[in-house]
């Protein structure tokens, strides 16, 4: 299932033009993680449950690495 998962992201996600510009503007302070991880979401065709669950995740992960805005 991992490697599924992998092979998901790279083909939806890491592929799509809306990923790239917008990890940029994340990584330029232009772009808050919230509205972030939702275009991630919305590039993986998510419910709102699914969103909501992303977003928890992405934050636990964020700040898990140190990432404090």
């Amino acid at each position: 299932m991992w490697v599924s998962g992998m092979f998901a992201w790279i083909e939806l996600v890491q592929s799509n033009p809306a990923y790239s510009d917008n990890l940029q503007r994340i990584v330029d302070g232009k772009m808050g993680r919230e509205d972030f991880i939702d275009v991630v979401s919305d590039i993986l065709d998510s419910n709102e449950k699914d969103k909501m669950r992303r977003r928890s995740n992405f934050e636990l992960a964020m700040n898990a690495v140190g990432y404090m805005p």
